[in-house]
């Protein structure tokens, strides 16, 4: 080529799994194109917009955010593949409310000297693509993924179920959901949030007290520490395996670990599995 960055795009509507017929598109082939299982097409173009026919029908497109890019998903509730507009992770930190994103490839986010973690804020999507490698590793009083009592995660493979997210929550921090921290004479894991796995697979490894997904814990003198609560954990699919730190939950409450008399872990919280491993 050129050298000119071209984009995915999805064109919707046609026969599932049949050949599509591609005319009017510059240095485009007309072979070999068929539309998945949902009946989408996708086209790599530069951004831009683009006039042709698919199947002797007139369509358009536009490519405008060049941020993004289409990914498939499986579905193992409807039990079918989908697919999403995405931010492909690289440094970003941050899943925004409301976001899809999507894991190619091998990525590896490590906070272990900045006290830091990848934060979910809000309600967010993650698509494990199949053969991808999400490594994350924090530090300190930090989750791994840090998905707080207000947040939710969705967590999804493709077809095959090959991707891997493997992350581990600082010496406090759940792998996935709450961190740790200290208010006064209170101190208290934090609360883990809403996560859902859905595909792929995630191994996820507490802290000293965190749980593996769920809370964190608190390791301190405060008079009244406690453990994080667990959240709502639900299993739809591919394999799991979450272990916590010494008196963390695999999935579940976070540990106590302090000298407080009144000290005690985290409420489990709710676990549902209805699939996977």
């Amino acid at each position: 080529g050129d050298g000119t960055q071209v984009y995915c795009t999805m064109v919707p509507g046609f026969e599932a799994n049949a050949a599509v017929k591609i005319e009017g598109l510059p240095n485009y082939g007309t072979n070999d194109i068929f539309a998945d299982a949902s009946g989408n097409v996708y086209l790599y173009l530069p951004k831009g917009n683009y006039s042709f026919t698919a199947n002797g029908e007139a369509r358009t497109v536009t490519v405008v955010d060049a941020a993004k890019v289409f990914a498939t998903y499986w579905d193992p509730v409807s039990r079918t593949e989908k697919s999403a507009l995405c931010v492909a992770v690289g440094d970003s930190t941050v899943l925004e409310d409301g976001n899809w994103y999507v894991v190619n490839g091998r990525v590896e986010r490590s906070f272990i000297s900045d006290n830091n973690s990848v934060v979910v804020n809000g309600k967010a999507n993650l698509i494990l693509a199949d053969g991808c490698e999400f490594l994350v590793f924090s530090s300190l009083d930090k989750a791994g993924v840090a998905v707080d009592a207000w947040d939710s995660l969705s967590i999804y493979g493709q077809k095959e179920g090959t991707g891997k997210l493997t992350v581990k929550g600082g010496e406090y921090g759940a792998g996935i959901g709450g961190g740790s921290y200290v208010v006064g004479i209170y101190g208290k894991g934090g609360d883990g949030g809403t996560v859902t796995i859905n595909g792929g697979t995630v191994i996820a490894t507490g802290g000293k007290c965190g749980a593996g997904i769920g809370g964190g814990g608190y390791n301190g003198a405060s008079i009244y520490g406690k453990g994080g609560d667990g959240g709502t954990v639900t299993i739809n699919g591919g394999t799991v395996i979450a272990t916590g730190g010494k008196c963390g939950a695999g999935i579940g409450g976070g540990g106590y670990n302090g000298a407080s008399i009144y000290g005690k872990g985290g409420d489990g919280g709710t676990v549902t599995i209805n699939g996977g491993t």
